[in-house]
């Protein structure tokens, strides 16, 4: 089904700050969930109006749109989420999950501010594809707001790193 442009208004209307600026990434840019989720500083542009979806449906790279609409609330956003960059670098976080052998090519690019996600979990965790399938740890984040949900912790074999915000995932 196909929503029509006044229906998209209304639901997007209805959402809430971090939430109602995603929705308004995905309709104006024309970017899948993931891709929006996934989406790295670094590949912003500002200058150009342009986002660098990198590894989108079937694995492409591909260059989309950045409306005037999304430049102002988006670097009030970036402003948001270099706050907690900041307290991350002085809490000596490990930093984001880096592609493929980035890691190990560039060591500390994962603590770079250029690497890290435009829309990251309010919540840290470790990344099961690191650590061997330890449990994930959360603990509560203000980036996306202040979270209700009791999390349970355990002793992990990789420090948390900061994830993009759908694939925090609390534990029951």
């Amino acid at each position: 089904m196909v929503l029509s442009h006044d229906e998209v208004d209304r639901l997007i209307n209805r959402l809430e700050g971090t939430h109602a600026l995603m929705a308004r990434m995905l309709y104006g840019t024309g970017m899948r969930l993931m891709e929006c989720l996934r989406l790295r500083i670094k590949d912003m542009d500002f200058d150009n109006r342009e986002n660098i979806i990198r590894d989108g449906k079937g694995g492409k790279d591909w260059i989309t749109m950045l409306p005037n609409t999304l430049v102002s609330p988006m670097r009030d956003h970036l402003r948001r989420v270099r706050t907690l960059f900041e307290t991350d670098r002085r809490k000596n976080i490990p930093g984001v999950y880096l592609p493929d052998a980035l890691s190990s090519k560039y060591p500390n690019a994962g603590k770079e501010w250029g690497w890290q996600w435009v829309f990251p979990a309010r919540e840290l965790a470790v990344d099961p594809r690191s650590a061997s399938g330890a449990a994930i740890t959360l603990m509560s984040r203000h980036c996306n707001g202040p979270s209700s949900m009791p999390y349970a912790r355990r002793k992990l074999s990789s420090p948390p790193l900061r994830t993009p915000s759908a694939t925090a995932l609390p534990l029951t």
